[in-house]
């Protein structure tokens, strides 16, 4: 009787010990609509493990196992299509075979991520956002969003939504000479290019040039 109470009090701490390390893990990020061909370009990335063994990758209609192709420890996991060309991203790297699922669908479609046949994490997308225009679909503070840049962010955390990424600034007078808009629906950028100056900036270059040869 001793042997098997303390049988279960190491079952039981053992367990304590992984579900919360399994419950850290999250579908963080999905790309299921590439312009184009989109074979091979699809893929769904994990926050909260780097280590994807014993978990499944499904949609609406098949499950997948999942294949090693790279292991980086960290916070990220990406599960791909056979042939996603992975070079330069820098997390662990999961095949789950020709398609994720039945291929991940267009319109909308569903994901689910379990860890030894008990559901850890599922969503469900519509195709409103990401959808056919270069980005991908993001969480940030329990929303779904847009990614700020083309492509995504696989193996690298979210960017907030309307975040400015640059802002340049003409060094030789001062003056700014481009900015950057960021719409929240669409996510496109408006900016002026850095050689254009505008016309009341140059009546003040103008008047400073002036002012200096008066002054001489």
């Amino acid at each position: 009787m001793a042997k098997i109470i303390i049988s279960s009090l190491s079952a039981l701490v053992m367990a304590l010990i992984i579900l919360p390390c399994v419950s850290r893990a999250y579908i963080n990020e999905i790309r299921y609509n590439i312009p184009g061909n989109d074979n091979n370009k699809e893929y769904v990335e994990i926050k909260g493990t780097s280590n994807l063994s014993g978990y499944i990758i499904g949609d609406s209609e098949a499950n997948d196992s999942l294949a090693l192709l790279q292991f980086i420890p960290g916070n990220f996991s990406l599960i791909v299509e056979e042939g996603f060309n992975y070079s330069g991203i820098s997390c662990s790297i999961y095949s789950a075979g020709p398609t994720i699922g039945n291929n991940l669908g267009n319109k909308a479609d569903a994901i689910y991520l379990y860890y030894e046949g008990a559901l850890v994490d599922s969503v469900d997308y519509t195709g409103e956002l990401a959808n056919d225009n270069g980005h991908s679909l993001e969480l940030l503070e329990g929303q779904w969003i847009e990614s700020c840049d083309l492509g995504g962010s696989p193996g690298k955390e979210n960017c907030p939504e309307g975040k400015p990424t640059e802002e340049i600034t003409a060094v030789e007078t001062g003056l700014a000479t481009s900015m950057v808009v960021y719409e929240s629906d669409n996510m496109k950028i408006a900016r002026k290019a850095p050689w254009l100056v505008t016309v009341p900036t140059m009546l003040v270059i103008a008047g400073v040039v002036f002012a200096r040869k008066k002054e001489r």
